[in-house]
């Protein structure tokens, strides 16, 4: 089918929505320029059918489109072409043309509307084109013309993509997790199902698509298997997704594995290229692994066991897994005796100790939540042939790899895992052989084999964030997963004990910290700032962290650093607060953006005996915010079990008391980072015809008070203000309004700019910030005008009044109400000349006021709280 013409289609179509006239455009362009291609248009004739075909054969003008009439049957349509298009122009809601043409290995075209992209999705499997632009397609069938090898791999990609989403066993495990969602909910039992993460979003959060397809190497070591090696080479070369070379390294074996090897090899390779590679001495598995690792070119590589074998779509289906982040894909393993009789269909017998759940659908997670959750205990991937790995990872694991004589695929694993993710398969795709002569059959019993796997175990603990209260978990599997001769308990051997006293010392400084957010209105804003970045320095410090959020869409970034920095993310969408209980972290920050948050939380935290802290980000004074009489209980509940409640500034922690109707002697200040160089202040922008005062904040009037300036502005007193300029930055939901009312009344020196990304931009062409807020904490902008040695004038609301001495460092606003705004302004005119030493004094007492690094401040506290 490839030596004369490339041939694409279009299917079922029957009217203008499904198509046709995008086709005709395509084929038109194809002729244009000078391309072989056919297309082969499928369907019941119609009058538009029949005035295109008219079209079509007119003078020739479309040579290269064919209407080849209905066909009853899509796959006897699909088996006369090489690619599927789709160019339907209504938004379909499923895209079968494609799904079918991807099942039958047909790289796929389809536009970026409706469920197409979905079912392409960046799999490989087709190309995505912008709506309602057919030539964009022409450039992709040119590569899969002149690449006969790129045509090949999209159709092994798409095949794995099809079976992914639609296959039975797909639709089977979507709804036994349906089942089990309504038993878990509405059921007299509950089911041990694991919490749903957005897993997938985070692994593909951010990434580029790749332009080329990873290659693969398939190592094959071998040791007197030579009755298992033509199961187990052509297992290798028959794959669907054929691997771009193959090792085979025989270590000094004394029966014919070569002589045996070198001819299934010569029988079957078939062009893919191969090596056999022999030693002159026996070097052992792990030395082989490695010397195989050194030796493979290949972006992805195999250890294909040769007493092992595998189904034919094990490459395709797992490659398909293989994105930037992770490090390993592995997939179920059903378990074969030396005649390839089924002793068991897979190897849950071995994870159900850990988990009733977890390895019954495919999952990918990040490499600390899957040592915290599994590796960390027991190798819960039994069989290297099971498992691809990214090459690039493996980095200097391999001098101790070599050295490793029982449990190096362990060791292999955890490191892989230091720096990326790990994807796995539900699907029974390999063949783990167990016989007597195997080598993980032997030497299981001895003494050297539990001193290595206190090793393995002591370098997950120096590299991973394992607990104190992890080490008894792992002495149990340690305990029962090994018989070690003339040893009554593995974890008390004195054989293991100096060992055993280096693991407890690696964890003990550890602490689990839990942090839930209660801002579902906004990821980005400041109040956000402080529980990320301690977060952060937490993982970073080698502690473990849980975090609680609203299941944003999409996906904020700071929240994929997280997850691939090794924390737990749990969405309140998906019920995350129950798991987030079983966590129980060893201290949980509550970050509330308004001082009635939170509610929901602090009574069960209490229950569950998890100390936690609140930081509160912002107490409405009674006047703009009532107290809720409904919750007041419980808001006062919830601060007075708090083992520390941190405000932004001493005014808030009073308005608060004042609230809840009792004193907080556990109250403390926390600093908001500020993200400014305190080293750097921005020059002073002369006064020319008038100054330019900025107000930068979010444009909501109930907190922000920007409508209090709108009402001065008809003050008669005002007009002595009219050289001067007022800037308006940011956005929000009253932005419409405050221009309306701008350009309603007139206003030729009120200007609404917008949100500004650099704040260093607003203080180059303002010399004063004016904050006539209703509610406020301490906020960043009055901070960086300070620091920037700006004029401040701002309501005594908050911290104004703390890090503004009246008069002297700047103007506080004695209510915020537009008379006394007015009067502010009106003393801050009568010192328009000192403004430039106003701010210089302003800078020197914030610098005195603020610690350099405010999250390590706030850190140093909690770390008080848990010593």
């Amino acid at each position: 089918r490839f030596e004369h013409h490339y041939r694409f289609q279009e299917l079922r179509w029957n009217s203008q929505k499904k198509g046709l006239l995008g086709l005709c455009t395509l084929a038109e362009a194809a002729a244009e320029r000078g391309l072989q291609i056919e297309f082969m248009a499928f369907g019941p004739t119609t009058p538009l059918s029949e005035a295109l075909k008219g079209r079509a054969s007119e003078v020739k003008k479309i040579p290269n489109l064919h209407f080849m009439g209905y066909i009853e049957k899509s796959v006897d349509a699909i088996s006369q072409v090489d690619v599927v298009i789709n160019l339907s122009e209504f938004s379909e809601s499923f895209g079968r043309t494609l799904a079918e043409g991807m099942a039958a290995r047909r790289p796929v075209v389809g536009y970026d509307h409706g469920a197409i992209p979905s079912v392409i999705g960046t799999s490989g499997a087709g190309r995505i084109i912008p709506f309602l632009q057919p030539t964009k397609a022409l450039d992709y069938l040119e590569e899969l013309m002149a690449d006969r090898q790129k045509l090949y791999s999209a159709g092994q990609l798409g095949r794995a993509r099809a079976k992914e989403l639609f296959s039975r066993g797909a639709l089977k495990k979507k709804i036994n997790f349906i089942f089990a969602d309504v038993i878990q909910k509405y059921g007299t039992k509950k089911l041990n199902v694991e919490p749903k993460q957005a897993d997938a979003a985070f692994f593909s959060h951010g990434e580029d698509d790749e332009d080329s397809l990873p290659t693969v190497t398939a190592i094959i070591p071998n040791y007197n298997y030579s009755q298992f090696l033509e199961e187990r080479i052509t297992s290798v070369l028959n794959q669907t997704r054929l691997p771009d070379e193959v090792l085979f390294l025989d270590d000094k074996s004394s029966d014919n594995s070569i002589e045996r090897a070198t001819e299934i090899f010569e029988k079957y390779a078939n062009g893919i290229p191969y090596k056999i590679i022999t030693n002159e001495e026996n070097l052992g598995v792990y030395k082989q692994w490695v010397k195989g690792i050194s030796l493979a070119s290949s972006d992805w590589l195999w250890i294909a066991e040769a007493d092992d074998s595998c189904d034919a779509e094990f490459l395709s289906v797992l490659l398909s897994k293989a994105s930037p982040k992770v490090n390993i894909v592995f997939c179920q393993s059903r378990k074969i005796n030396s005649e390839g009789r089924v002793l068991s269909d897979n190897n849950k017998a071995h994870t159900d100790a850990l988990s009733l759940s977890k390895w019954y659908s495919d999952y990918k997670e990040n490499g600390t939540q899957e040592v915290l959750s599994s590796i960390g205990f027991r190798n819960t991937i039994p069989n290297a042939s099971a498992v691809i790995f990214r090459k690039s990872a493996v980095g200097d694991v391999k001098s101790l790899l070599a050295s490793s004589n029982y449990a190096g695929d362990w060791l292999l694993y955890a490191h892989l895992l230091v720096t990326g993710g790990i994807a796995y398969v539900s699907e029974v795709l390999n063949n783990f052989r167990r016989h007597s002569s195997s080598a993980t059959a032997s030497n299981m019993n001895s003494e050297d084999y539990l001193l290595e796997i206190m090793r393995v175990r002591n370098f997950i603990n120096s590299h991973f964030p394992i607990l104190p209260r992890h080490i008894k978990i792992q002495d149990c599997f340690i305990d029962r997963d090994y018989k070690i001769r003339g040893v009554k308990r593995n974890s008390k051997s004195s054989i293991v004990s100096v060992l055993h006293k280096k693991s407890r010392e690696l964890t003990q400084h550890r602490k689990m910290f839990g942090f839930i957010t209660t801002n579902n209105g906004s990821h980005n804003g400041g109040s956000e700032v402080l529980w990320k970045e301690s977060a952060l320095n937490f993982l970073r410090d080698g502690h473990s962290v849980v975090v609680l959020i609203k299941k944003w869409d999409p996906l904020p970034e700071f929240l994929n650093e997280l997850f691939h920095l090794g924390a737990k993310i749990l969405f309140k969408e998906d019920d995350g607060f129950t798991e987030f209980l079983k966590c129980r972290p060893d201290l949980t920050i509550v970050s509330i953006g308004d001082q009635d948050e939170g509610i929901q939380y602090y009574g069960q935290l209490s229950d569950a005996d998890i100390p936690y802290v609140i930081v509160n980000q912002l107490t409405k004074e009674q006047r703009f915010w009532p107290v809720r009489v409904r919750t007041k209980a419980q808001v006062r509940h919830g601060y007075m079990n708090a083992k520390k409640v941190f405000f932004t500034c001493k005014n808030n922690q009073k308005i608060m008391e004042d609230r809840i109707g009792k004193p907080m002697p556990h109250g403390d200040i926390h600093f908001n980072p500020y993200h400014i160089d305190r080293s750097v202040v921005t020059e002073w922008p002369e006064i020319m015809n008038g100054p330019s005062i900025a107000i930068p904040s979010k444009l909501l009037f109930i907190h922000k008070g920007q409508d209090l300036l709108l009402d001065i502005a008809s003050y008669k007193k005002f007009e002595e203000f009219s050289h001067w300029t007022f800037n308006f930055y940011g956005d929000g939901p009253d932005r419409g309004a405050l221009e309306h009312r701008i350009l309603s009344m007139g206003l030729k020196n009120f200007h609404v700019h917008g949100r500004v990304d650099d704040i260093s931009e607003i203080w180059r062409s303002n010399q004063a910030l004016l904050m006539p807020s209703r509610m406020e904490g301490l906020p960043i902008m009055l901070v960086s005008a300070l620091l920037s040695q700006r004029v401040c004038i701002a309501t005594n609301i908050g911290g104004a009044s703390e890090v503004i001495d009246d008069g002297r460092t700047g103007f506080i606003i004695p209510q915020p109400e537009p008379g006394s705004i007015l009067e502010a302004l009106i003393r801050a005119n009568q010192e328009i000349n000192n403004w430039e030493q106003i701010g210089k004094m302003g800078r020197e007492s914030i610098l005195d006021y603020l610690p350099k690094d405010p999250a390590g401040n706030f850190i140093e506290k909690i770390g008080e709280l848990i010593k």
